[in-house]
């Protein structure tokens, strides 16, 4: 999906990796605190008081006829970090004092609870209920207690006896959640989804190996994060949904379907049962995920400024929505706001100290989010929002942390703060329903079912909540199905059916004989709630199979398509043949948003099974995406030839596209491999294939794989083809390069001579010993242009012998010392030669400064700085950044991919880019931990790691991706450093210093220089 912004809105290679650990998705917590009115370089420390709560609440911006009141605000409440609802409409709190430090000795986190007795609006009432926990992140109340959020710990506080005060200690439902990676990026917040689950979110970087106390390593369920949930009456957990960076809440629609946050972009989601969102990071959950889910979104709420506070009131961040960090949602569903407003998603922005607004849309098998009117916009410096639910009386609960924060700092900067606010609308509310007299639980049988046509959702959940826990309790529910059926059946709002259908479902009353007549009802979105409930155990009849199979083949809506393609994974791998067919040959679902992943993620699993059977779905295949994976899979196997057989027969019979299609996947799923065996009727194929011109390069790049020198041959005449498209050519030298076929560095040098070839060439030299390749770039080096030259030194660094000759030529004066980046440097001394290391530090210094050292440079580069950078040439900047940050990071969407887009970090803040510049290992995310393989041909190669299956590595390095087969690799290791190497500042001069970081502080684009071209466009 393409997001939109609204309108109104040098020798040396890289300082590549700028902030790569900075902008790591830098989520919630670490947003809580830091540096406020980073424009003036402010402390924490210095930052003014908060305004008074009421100030506060009456200079708030809203919509007319809103108003907003304190409901709570310190000392009252502090730090609050989590809120539920009761079934009283009393407001729960988790205060977290811990933050950012996971210590079992420090136990002072609390739940509190907020009362208003007397329906004024304000809480007149508190209660401790429990006063030590650590790290505590969520609460919500439900089957007689407290369900808490406590990483590494799930707990259960119980109060049966609804007293307010715990029956015991609390118990450990499961342990295992991660809070070893960082300090913001965790298992968080809590919310009863309307098929009686559990829900929550879970951070991307602190993954989890889940389990009861005591359960085995090896039986326990790791989780790389996404959405997940927990059944109180089945005692289960387990993964919903995989990815994001950090989501942070999750709630539903009058549909029952649910969106969650991110906070960072993107910043919304569709939550999708078995979905693999971005990003990515090689998890083993989402390894053969190869495409995932994008945001709903199709805005984003920032300008791309570097302090996001300091565009606040400005027509352009108003209607971009104010940063690029998102926490808590609320899906309004009240009773007392204009109609306008159900439906649609509400969102704090983190930075932006307002609520943002996107209204949902269906849009094909799922959702579009669209940009709305911004909610609510505080004065308050201090306005923090996390949480958003609204209660029994309509009105909406937010609470603020109360502090000031840019993102990455591990300080609190404050723990006695915090408000909850209350948002109303002009005679919505009434004061008998904001007090005790409101007690869902205290209501009976009939009563708890009539609520299930409340126009107002809050009441709805609730009871639906304790009828389901009557039942678990063992009470009667032969009346209530009844009653509920009759609104099934004769209600005529689809709303209201599938409240009754849910409610059927947590109390026990949806057999398959109901569910399977929803299948065939008029609604699609009973159809599909009807296949996902069937589906929930994972052991269906053969008639649901059958007809899930029919609906798949011949329903009309992608919808009821996706609940399909969910509950595909939930099925016996034996039993998801017939549906996985008839999903796969769906052409009209090619271009879904997310049917064509959402299918795959169902079959893949299936190449275990059938690997005939797997193999030939490429014939069934209308979707590309699916056609391409399916080959892609097999080409991965360790033992691929059964299955590669097969879509050899395949292809000769396939049509154009098919064929394309299929030998693309081939080709990327067996790259790098070695010593493949054609299939026995591989040649066939190819005479086949060769009146296909496109099919026929696709299946010379897989020949190529098969060790056929012909195919070497043949792409070797294509890529030196000067009449063909350079992509052409310089695609089949990539190939050539991949398949590493014998004697190809004699031809690589070669074509050190063609200018399209040139870097390609250079870079694939690194790959193979020849004694001659130091002389063969040395005598050509001073004609390459500087990409070239990087290029050449970045080859000349990767083993030893070759080093030795390049510090030879530096010492000589053949390559100009400034020449040589920091990265190329390190990459130097991680080649672990002594000699080497020993002579790198001679002429440039110690490698990785001491911490005095580093405080230095900082001291000497802020002086450098301290005079104004208003006369600093952006485009200039512009250009600096191109070369030594592009390759990594984009700015403003234009710059590579090897580190975080960096467009919302705080690059405003001084302090914050040398910290990272100059220190670039001071704290690195285990995603961007620099990997080193010495392979068994020599060859050093230094990166991040990009992919791992079960035959190949794939290390992305400064400037390319090495992708190198695990039987090659002779030794591995994994440093903490950045990728980003220490001293990466000490050859600009002060003026080129001035003017990157005026463009890195600059809140939009520069154009670059006239003439200028970015390496990675080269």
């Amino acid at each position: 999906m393409q997001l939109k912004r609204k309108p109104g809105s040098m020798n040396r290679l890289p300082i590549c990796s700028l902030i790569i650990i900075a902008a790591v998705a830098a989520p919630l917590l670490q947003y809580l605190h830091y540096a406020a009115n980073a424009s003036n370089n402010k402390t924490a420390d210095s930052v003014d008081e908060p305004m008074k709560a009421g100030d506060a609440a009456a200079r708030m911006k809203m919509p007319a006829g809103f108003n907003v009141t304190v409901f709570a605000a310190e000392p009252d409440v502090r730090q609050p970090i989590g809120m539920c609802i009761d079934d009283r409409g009393r407001i729960w709190i988790a205060e977290n004092y811990s933050y950012p430090v996971h210590s079992e000795k420090a136990r002072r986190d609390r739940i509190l609870i907020l009362e208003d007795t007397d329906g004024d609006g304000r809480h007149d009432k508190r209660t401790v209920f429990y006063d030590k926990l650590n790290y505590v992140t969520g609460v919500e109340v439900g089957f007689g207690g407290a369900w808490v959020m406590s990483p590494p710990h799930l707990f259960f506080i119980p109060d049966r006896d609804r007293d307010d005060k715990p029956d015991s200690k609390p118990q450990v439902v499961l342990d295992g959640f991660g809070n070893h990676a960082n300090a913001h990026n965790i298992a968080n917040g809590f919310s009863w989804g309307p098929d009686g689950w559990l829900y929550g979110t879970h951070g991307r970087t602190n993954w989890s190996m889940i389990g009861k106390p005591g359960t085995p390593k090896e039986e326990r369920i790791r989780f790389d994060g996404g959405v997940y949930r927990y059944h109180p009456v089945r005692r289960t957990w387990e993964a919903y949904a995989d990815g994001c960076t950090n989501p942070w809440g999750i709630d539903w629609d009058d549909y029952g379907q649910g969106f969650i946050p991110n906070t960072v972009n993107p910043h919304l989601f569709h939550a999708i049962q078995g979905a693999h969102y971005e990003p990515w990071r090689n998890r083993e959950s989402s390894r053969f995920a190869y495409r995932r889910i994008a945001t709903i979104a199709d805005h984003l709420h920032f300008a791309g400024g570097g302090d996001v506070r300091a565009a606040i009131g400005s027509a352009e961040e108003s209607a971009l929505g104010g940063g690029h960090s998102h926490c808590g949602i609320m899906v309004y569903l009240g009773d007392s706001w204009p109609d306008k407003y159900r439906n649609t998603a509400f969102m704090h922005n983190t930075h932006g100290r307002r609520v943002n607004r996107d209204i949902l849309q269906r849009a094909g098998s799922g959702y579009r989010a669209t940009h709305g009117d911004d909610f609510m916009l505080s004065a308050d410096d201090w306005f923090m929002g996390v949480s958003i639910q609204y209660g029994p009386d309509g009105s909406a609960f937010a609470t603020d942390w109360s502090d000031t924060g840019e993102c990455h700092s591990v300080r609190n900067t404050r723990r006695e703060t915090g408000r909850v606010y209350r948002i109303s609308y002009e005679g919505g509310a009434k004061k008998s329903e904001t007090h005790r007299a409101v007690d869902v639980a205290a209501r009976t049988d009939d009563e708890l079912v009539g609520l299930q046509l409340h126009r107002n959702d809050w009441f709805v959940r609730h009871a639906r909540r304790v009828l389901q826990e009557r039942a678990a309790a063992g009470s009667p529910m032969d009346k209530v199905h009844r009653q509920l059926r009759d609104i099934l059946d004769k209600n005529s709002d689809v709303k209201r059916k599938l409240r009754a259908l849910w409610t059927l479902h947590v109390t026990g009353g949806d057999d398959e004989q109901l569910l399977t007549s929803l299948m065939a009802h008029s609604n699609e979105y009973l159809r599909a709630w009807a296949i996902r409930l069937l589906c929930e155990d994972g052991e269906p009849s053969q008639n649901v199979l059958d007809r899930m199979a029919t609906m798949a083949r011949k329903g009309k809506s992608q919808l009821v398509r996706l609940h399909l393609a969910s509950a595909l994974q939930r099925l016996p791998l034996t039993l998801r043949w017939p549906i996985a067919r008839a999903l796969a040959g769906r052409v009209e679902d090619a271009n879904d948003q997310n049917l064509p992943f959402m299918v795959w993620y169902g079959i893949e699993p299936l190449v275990h099974e059938d690997i005939e059977a797997f193999a030939r779905l490429v014939l069934d295949s209308k979707i590309p995406a699916v056609t391409h994976d399916i080959a892609r899979r097999i080409g991965s196997l360790p033992n691929p030839e059964e299955g590669l057989t097969v879509l050899a027969d395949a292809l000769i019979n396939a049509d154009t596209a098919t064929r394309s299609t299929v030998l693309r996947g081939m080709a990327q799923g067996m790259v790098a491999r070695r010593k493949l065996k054609a299939p026995k009727n591989w040649s066939r194929v190819v005479e086949t294939l060769k009146s296909d011109p496109e099919a026929y390069r696709n299946a010379l790049a897989v020949s190529l794989l098969f060790n056929d020198p012909t195919a070497v041959e043949r792409l070797q005449r294509l890529a030196t083809n000067t009449e063909a498209p350079v992509a052409t050519r310089t695609n089949a030298l990539q190939q050539l390069t991949d398949a590493h076929p014998a004697e190809l560095d004699v031809w690589l040098v070669k074509q050190l001579e063609d200018e399209a070839l040139q870097r390609g060439a250079i870079r694939g030299l690194a790959r193979y010993a020849n004694r001659s390749t130091p002389s063969d770039l040395l005598k050509r080096y001073p004609s390459f242009d500087e990409f070239a030259k990087q290029d050449a030194l970045q080859t000349l660094a990767s083993r030893p012998r070759w080093a030795k000759v390049l510090l030879d030529s530096v010492d000589q004066g053949r390559i100009d010392r400034r020449d040589l980046t920091s990265f190329t440097i390190r990459q130097i001394d991680n080649l672990n030669d002594k000699q080497l290391s020993e002579r790198v530090r001679d002429i440039w210094g110690r490698i990785r400064p001491t911490s005095n050292e580093k405080k230095k440079v900082i001291a000497k580069y802020r002086k450098v700085l301290s005079v104004s950078l208003a006369g600093s040439d952006l485009s200039a900047g512009r250009a600096l950044f191109a070369k030594h940050c592009g390759n990594c990071h984009k700015l403003f969407d234009a710059g590579g991919d090897r580190g975080p887009d960096i467009t919302g970090a705080q690059r405003n803040n001084l302090d914050y880019l040398l910290e990272n510049m100059i220190d670039p290992s001071g704290s690195v995310a285990r995603a961007y931990q620099m990997h080193m393989l010495r392979l068994a041909n020599g060859q050093v190669v230094t990166g991040l790691l990009g992919a791992e299956t079960e035959t190949t590595l794939t290390i992305r390095t400064l400037n390319e991706d090495i992708v190198t087969p695990k039987s090659e690799i002779e030794q591995r290791s994994i440093s903490p450093q950045s990728l980003m190497p220490e001293k990466l500042l000490d050859e600009l001069s002060k003026q080129e210093l001035r003017n990157l970081v005026a463009y890195l502080q600059s809140i939009k684009q520069s154009p670059l220089p006239s003439g200028f071209k970015p390496p990675q466009d080269k």
